[in-house]
């Protein structure tokens, strides 16, 4: 029997592999991940803020190649690896282990900013992480989400393009 009522559907992510043509996953290793989150308040912040997420794996986000009027994004939240490269992503445990982290800033951010009106959110990933980071968002739950468009000759590199608002797409 399927099951045809889910939240979220099965899907099984791979990335291509450049150098080897192959979509194979390379062989699981005992690596551990160094991820860093770094920009996340240890107190609550109450008032009615906007907050930025950045999602810094193939490279960073540079500040500077954001396209957000002056002010509007009041704490700035990342998910970074020590040397960002479009190449990190190997392993499917390492995809495992990101979605993982992607989590836990959602659900942190609810807590830390209870009272936030819009998320940002600006990725430098590779594909699978991208549907990953997609995967994680609940509609029901979280607030709206501006998600920006990464052009590398545009003056300001990310620009708005989908604005999710739970029951609708604007």
């Amino acid at each position: 029997m399927v099951n045809l009522v889910l939240s979220r559907p099965k899907v099984r992510l791979f990335q291509y592999h450049r150098f080897e043509k192959s979509w194979n996953w390379s062989k699981e290793t005992d690596t551990e991940y160094d991820f860093s989150i770094s920009g996340r308040p240890d107190e609550t912040v109450q008032e009615n803020v906007e907050i930025g997420i950045c999602f810094e794996i193939s490279q960073v986000v540079h500040n500077d190649d954001i396209c957000v009027l002056e002010g509007d994004i009041n704490h700035t939240i990342r998910l970074s690896i020590p040397n960002p490269d479009p190449l990190w992503l190997d392993e499917e445990r390492q995809l495992l282990e990101i979605t993982k982290k992607i989590h836990s800033i959602y659900y942190s951010c609810l807590r830390i900013f209870p009272n936030v009106s819009k998320w940002h959110l600006f990725c430098a990933v590779p594909a699978p992480v991208a549907v990953s980071i997609g995967q994680q968002i609940n509609p029901t739950m979280f607030p709206p989400i501006q998600l920006y468009e990464f052009v590398k000759t545009r003056e300001k590199s990310y620009s708005p393009s989908l604005l999710l608002k739970g029951d609708s797409i604007g």
